[in-house]
């Protein structure tokens, strides 16, 4: 394949899922048969795809993000009981 703007995303050809996103040099590139590639013209443009997820992953990565924010607020909380924060610290 052929790499022109060196931002573009894969298809899989069997589902028609977007899987995964790829900045390339730009250039000639092998190409497996089970996927397309999608050329976008910058940054922004593949920043906007949304790449397909399995809900099961969807639900880890909730679940993840969730007690990531819970170490945190406790962690503000800790920092502010020992006065290393002032006590109304908004995050």
């Amino acid at each position: 394949m052929k790499v022109t703007t060196g931002f573009g995303y894969y298809v899989e050809k069997s589902t028609g899922r977007r899987i995964v996103k790829a900045v390339l040099p730009v250039g000639d590139h092998p190409l497996d048969n089970k996927y397309d590639y999608i050329e976008v013209p910058n940054q922004a443009a593949l920043d906007a795809i949304e790449l397909y997820m399995d809900s099961s992953i969807q639900l880890k990565a909730e679940q993840e993000k969730k007690i990531q924010t819970e170490i945190r607020q406790a962690a503000i909380s800790s920092l502010i009981v020992k006065g290393e924060l002032p006590p109304d610290y908004k995050d």
